[in-house]
Order: C-alpha cells, then sequence, then structure tokens
C-alpha cells in the first residue's frame, strides 16, 4: 500500500482530481451547449374587424297581486305585440326575432314569514341578425315604447365575428412569421443564424374593442363592441447555427 504521505499517493490524488474536473468540466460544455442552441420568441398578428351579426336581447315585464296573474300576463301581451309592431316598423324581418317562453315567479313577502304575495312575469326576446345597423338604432330608440307603456328593456347589445375559426387559423400562421422575424433580428444581431423550428405553441386568443388594453391570461371576447381587434398569439423557439 502507498503511505497518504508518499509522492506515488499525491501523484494519483492529482490525477484522480484532474480526470474528475475533465468529466464535470465536459458535461457542462455539453450542458450548455444545449441550452443555448435555440432562441425561444413570442410572435403576435392582430387583425381589426367589423362585427357581422349582433344580437338584441330585451326583457318584458310586469308584477301583480295574488288575484291578478291573469292581468299581468294580458299586459305582457300587449307589450309584446306593442314590440313586434315597434320593430316591423323598423324594417327587421319576423324570422329575426325569437320570443321565449314567459317565466313567472311567485312574490314572497319575507317579513311576513314568506307568505305568497303576488307574481313578476318576465318574457325574454331577442332579435339577431346580420343587419347591423338597422338592430342597433332600433335598439337606440326603444325608449319609444315606454312612451307608450309598454314595460320592455334591453338586457344586453352583444355583437359578434362569424369567421373567427377561419381568422384564427390566419392570425396564427402571421404569428409564427412574426416570431420568426424576431428570432432572426435577436440572432443576427451577433453574428449567428436561426435553423430548424424545434418547439412551438399557440397562445390565447385575445377579442377586444379597438385601442382597449382588456386582455385576460385565459383569452378575451369582448361583445360590447360593434368594431373589435382579434389578437392571436404564438411561442416558438428555434435553433441557433
Amino acid at each position: 500500500m502507498f503511505s497518504k504521505d508518499s509522492p506515488s499517493t499525491a501523484s494519483a490524488i492529482i490525477a484522480t482530481g484532474l480526470v474528475l474536473s475533465s468529466i464535470i468540466g465536459g458535461a457542462s460544455f455539453v450542458r450548455s451547449k444545449t441550452l443555448q442552441d435555440r432562441i425561444s420568441v413570442t410572435g403576435s398578428a392582430y387583425r381589426d374587424v367589423v362585427s357581422d351579426t349582433v344580437k338584441w336581447r330585451l326583457q318584458i315585464t310586469a308584477s301583480t297581486g295574488m288575484g291578478d296573474l291573469a292581468a299581468g300576463n294580458a299586459k305582457v301581451a300587449a307589450d309584446l305585440k306593442a314590440l313586434k309592431k315597434f320593430l316591423k316598423d323598423k324594417s327587421i324581418a319576423d324570422d329575426a326575432v325569437t320570443v321565449a317562453p314567459m317565466n313567472v315567479e311567485t312574490r314572497l313577502d319575507y317579513n311576513a314569514g314568506g307568505a305568497p304575495v303576488g307574481y313578476n312575469l318576465r318574457q325574454e326576446v331577442s332579435v339577431e341578425g346580420a343587419e347591423i345597423d338597422k338592430i342597433t338604432a332600433a335598439s337606440e330608440e326603444a325608449g319609444a315604447l315606454l312612451a307608450q307603456g309598454a314595460v320592455v328593456s334591453t338586457v344586453q347589445l352583444e355583437y359578434f365575428i362569424g369567421n373567427l375559426p377561419a381568422l384564427r387559423v390566419e392570425l396564427m400562421g402571421e404569428a409564427m412569421k412574426d416570431a420568426k422575424k424576431r428570432a432572426d433580428a435577436i440572432v443576427e444581431s451577433v453574428g449567428s443564424s436561426v435553423g430548424t423550428l424545434r418547439e412551438a405553441s399557440m397562445g390565447v386568443l385575445q377579442v377586444t374593442a379597438q385601442n382597449s388594453m382588456d386582455v385576460s391570461d385565459y383569452g378575451a371576447y369582448d361583445t360590447s363592441a360593434m368594431k373589435k381587434r382579434v389578437t392571436a398569439v404564438v411561442r416558438a423557439s428555434f435553433a441557433v447555427q
């Protein structure tokens, strides 16, 4: 055996250390090279569009006492008739109008132990179609119904994009081109070049009002604005040569 203080022992220890250093250094080099041979970037593309479908949701309401349900029903029917005439006068086609079944809820008095005291009647109506300007204008003039005594109120006015699936595919392709362009700009600035695509993932789609920053990590679809901005995002990794 070698003495721990002998020259041979010292030489063996030094040699072993050099071998280990080479192994560790080599592994670090390989790992560093593996981590640095790609670049990850985000690309985006957007398109400003005008909605091609509108949905106007309304409701007709009435409240009655316990013995006045028939009268309440007649009032809702009269208001519905007034609404249909109003829409016809605005040149809105009958097939654009959908009338839902009437909803009747018993009104309770919790100060009297929950005793029934009357009924709340509600009938929902929707007007949907591609004639956006016509339906939007009608919604802005619906106050005329109140002047006639018809209790009709707007619940929501929503705008939609019918070709959104196709538009999404187009924008994803444009966003990928943008990602490649960004990668080229970064890599070429240090004298390298972008190689093949290594990995890509699609982000969520953001449909917002134009000039709006109201986005979400889970995607957004703003139905309140007629004019929208559709934004697509992709994340991509490219090889670096």
